[in-house]
């Protein structure tokens, strides 16, 4: 491993030797002399016309290429660093294009004056659309999969899509891994969800794939984003409407697996020349089966002790998304906006647990059964309050977020065993007690983004940002003795959590010749206070970190591109984790938080490959400091099973991913991707004794897209994940496959699409510890093979006028949120 990694930074350090130092040494910067280009594009009716495209192309070529669309009022405006002899081009969809010679001699301005184009000719009915974009689209800097274009989503959730995403994997706790490399950011429209674990994962499975227009996988963000997120970043782009007057649409699915599924959602917008309205709501029923087997082997001074235990769930999500927003257009530089979006989780779970207990593993001396229904009632809800200015048209700007975000979290078990003998009568009193664990998160935010254009080719960027965070966690518990509940102090527990961070970056983007090049600091501050109340401790930690990031980029022919990038992040632990108490699982399994935590640092250096934009390569090293790992132990005294994380010294993963896609024939494409990475672990002291893991794992993803006819298509998905280790864990291969199939009619407004996911019923988690003496193993099997139906009607004006995407102060904080 330690030889693997040396030569992975030797590679990496080559490359930047190699193509980078010796350009960007000898480049020189573009001067600062620019020629002011400006000009009204006018209809027939002597009306401007906005959203035209204009772009300017030196003649010959020899510089880059710009592009702009006209304002409100019609007007451009290009500011040139080079002297010289142009081209201008103006077109749109209901316009002839236009051409325009010039020539750029003199400081002064030049004006255009008024441009009329005519009305084109063309037919519009008669265009064919003979393809569609891929699913899975490469990136130099990211993975985007275009889940919009795919009959394999219709009635999924998010949480669906990105369990079957390339180099992606969904753990049953929580913890997203992105190319092997866990703790993945997730963003909503580059917001952070402020969400993690259980509540990470029931948030996804709320969220509707049919309200998803693509998905971001970003394995190294730039110092403007929050350093929290070693995994990088996934960043979900929810659809806009962005249409002048009203349009939206309407979704419906329903599905079927061993249990009925359904979800309904509409999207609007209004659009008028300074107001921009729109809002989201969606709803989902999904009762789902789990199956959860844990078998495991308890030592002691008198013999060893076999349990067997099965649990069979059926849980009742009810789910509701919303979201409604308004962008006031002061003026064409001036826009102030307000946000509101929330969500709801609730639903009354079964589950029925049987223990059978034996000295032998074979026999039985004794059976526990368990009735432990669950109550579960979660609110959020969170405002934006946000203002731009568009100082001037060379590209200076400000923004400014301030945001408020509450969760109100509540969960109310029972338990309910009995103890029974081999031939199944009760030898001892029923054990009977019940938890109530709400949990309160407030978080208030305040950021501010400022860009200044330093030359036509590069730019600064600059921002400050402030978090506060509170947190109030209050469990009781009850015991139930003859005929009346009385308080377990003992299992009680109140804990307070608050938390500061101020944070500030810089960041400078500068194209040289044929390098672009992307410089980046953050700083941030971190101010904590972990209470429990109920055992009177107090953790306080301060401290102050720095996070560079350093990308380059180099166009080595027409063919061949190349980059190399390097990055340092942090993971804090999830605000509730730190709460010391013990939370009951099941009778014989617990969860335990821990106020010692402490944050985890990673320093990633990767570098890409690109062969015309066909086959990317991309290979990366990552070095984690204090990993937080979800261990799970045995306890031989009281012969329970405790599941809790911990700092690991270490973590290193060596990873590979290749991309290439593939057109079979003019109606079959494919997209296949590899991802491979060497994962380890090692800390000296666990259990008293020095611990290391680690395999080399990998996963194949192999997408197919059909185009059966100008309105049908069709998709195939297959899913392939290798046996891999994650801290104590070991997991064997997961593997699944997808098909879909989509129609369009009634002009194309109208979608119908069946799916079949985990269409052989293949997908299962089988677990079991590395640690040595801990001898357990998990099986646990969701319902995930589900056949479903879905509409999709959309309606209203296709006069274009972008909506705002907005990224909100207080994403980092609210990810942390967990159940």
């Amino acid at each position: 491993m330690k030889k693997a990694s040396k030569l992975i930074l030797k590679l990496n350090l080559m490359i930047a030797i190699l193509f980078f130092v010796p350009k960007a040494l000898c480049a020189q910067q573009v001067g600062n002399t620019t020629y002011q280009v400006k000009g009204r594009v006018l209809g027939l009716d002597g009306r401007p016309i906005p959203l035209v495209t204009v772009s300017i192309t030196s003649t010959p070529p020899r510089a880059s290429k710009q592009a702009k669309l006209t304002d409100s009022n019609g007007l451009f405006e290009f500011l040139i660093n080079q002297q010289g002899n142009y081209q201008i081009r103006l077109s749109s969809v209901e316009s002839d294009t236009t051409t325009l010679n010039i020539t750029l001699a003199t400081k002064q301005p030049m004006e255009l004056g008024d441009i009329t184009l005519k009305a084109t000719s063309r037919n519009l009915n008669e265009v064919k659309v003979v393809g569609k974009k891929d699913y899975i689209e490469q990136r130099i800097d990211m993975t985007v999969l275009h889940v919009e274009n795919s009959s394999l989503a219709v009635g999924n959730s998010v949480l669906d899509v990105l369990q079957r995403a390339p180099g992606v994997y969904v753990a049953n706790y929580g913890k997203i891994d992105l190319k092997g490399k866990s703790g993945a950011s997730i963003l909503i429209d580059g917001k952070p969800t402020y969400l993690a674990g259980d509540q990470l994962i029931a948030f996804l499975r709320s969220m509707q794939s049919s309200a998803v227009r693509n998905i971001e996988l970003i394995t190294n963000p730039s110092a403007k984003y929050d350093a929290a997120g070693s995994g990088g970043i996934i960043n979900i782009r929810l659809k806009k409407n962005n249409a002048y007057g009203l349009n939206g649409n309407v979704n419906l699915a329903a599905g079927y697996g061993k249990s009925f599924k359904s979800s309904a959602g509409t999207n609007l917008n209004y659009r008028a020349t300074k107001l921009n309205v729109y809002g989201d709501f969606y709803l989902n029923y999904n009762n789902r089966l789990r199956d959860l087997n844990i078998n495991r082997v308890s030592p002691s001074n008198t013999g060893n002790t076999f349990f067997d235990q099965h649990t069979e769930a059926v849980i009742d999500d009810r789910n509701h998304y919303y979201k409604a927003g308004l962008d006031y257009y002061i003026n064409d530089n001036n826009v102030i906006g307000f946000l509101f979006n929330g969500h709801t989780n609730s639903g009354d779970d079964r589950t029925v647990n049987h223990t059978r207990i034996s000295s032998d593993g074979i026999g039985l001396d004794s059976l526990v059964t368990a009735d432990n229904p669950t109550h579960r009632s979660y609110h959020y809800a969170a405002f934006n309050l946000n203002y731009k200015s568009t100082i001037d048209t060379l590209g200076q700007d400000l923004n400014i977020d301030l945001d408020y975000a509450s969760y109100d979290n509540g969960i109310q078990n029972d338990y309910d065993n009995h103890f029974l003998d081999p031939v199944g009568n009760e030898y001892k009193s029923p054990l009977i007690f019940r938890s109530n664990a709400p949990v309160k998160v407030n978080i208030l935010s305040a950021k501010a983004d400022y860009t200044y254009p330093l030359s036509e080719d590069s730019k600064l960027s600059a921002g400050i940002k402030s978090s506060y965070v509170k947190t109030e966690n209050d469990i009781v518990f009850e015991n139930y003795n003859v005929d009346r509940w009385e308080n377990d102090p003992n299992r009680s527990n109140q804990f307070q959590y608050t938390e500061n961070i101020n944070a500030a970056y810089l960041n400078l983007q500068m194209k040289l010749k044929i390098v672009e090049i992307q410089v980046g600091l953050r700083a941030e501050q971190t101010n904590s206070k972990g209470n429990s109340i109920t055992l009177n401790e107090v953790v306080h930690r301060d401290y102050i970190n720095l996070f560079p990031t350093i990308f380059i980029r180099k166009k080595l022919s027409e063919n061949h591109n190349v980059g190399l990038s390097y990055s340092r992040r942090i993971d804090r632990p999830n605000y509730v984790t730190l709460n010391p108490f013990v939370y009951n699982i099941d009778l014989y399994t617990f969860s335990r938080g821990n106020p010692y935590l402490r944050p985890q640092f990673t320093n990633v250096v990767e570098s890409s490959y690109v062969y015309k934009s066909k086959l990317y390569i991309t290979l990366g090293h990552s070095s984690t400091n204090d990993a937080i790992t979800e261990v799970t132990l045995l306890n031989s005294e009281d012969k329970t099973l405790t599941v809790g994380e911990q700092n690991l010294a270490k973590q290193k993963v060596i990873y590979m991913s290749m991309s290439f896609p593939l057109k079979v024939s003019e109606w079959w494409t494919m997209n296949n991707s590899v991802n491979v990475s060497i994962n380890k672990f090692s800390t000296p002291n666990l259990m008293g004794f020095p611990f290391e893991s680690g395999k080399t794992a990998y996963n194949f993803n192999i997408n197919q897209s059909f185009n059966i006819s100008t309105s049908t298509t069709a998709d195939l998905s297959f899913n392939y994940r290798s046996a891999n280790v994650h801290g104590t864990y070991f997991i064997r291969p997961m593997y699944s496959t997808d098909l879909g199939i989509k129609k369009t009619i009634a002009d194309k407004k109208l979608t119908i699409s069946l799916a079949a996911n985990d269409l052989f019923n293949t997908y299962k988690e089988r677990i079991k510890s590395v640690i040595p003496g801990q001898d357990y193993r998990i099986y646990q099997k969701y319902e995930t093979q589900i056949f479903r139906l879905g509409l999709s009607y959309r309606f209203g004006s296709k006069q274009i006028k972008s909506v705002r995407e907005r990224s909100k102060s207080s994403d980092t904080e609210e990810r942390r949120v967990k159940n």
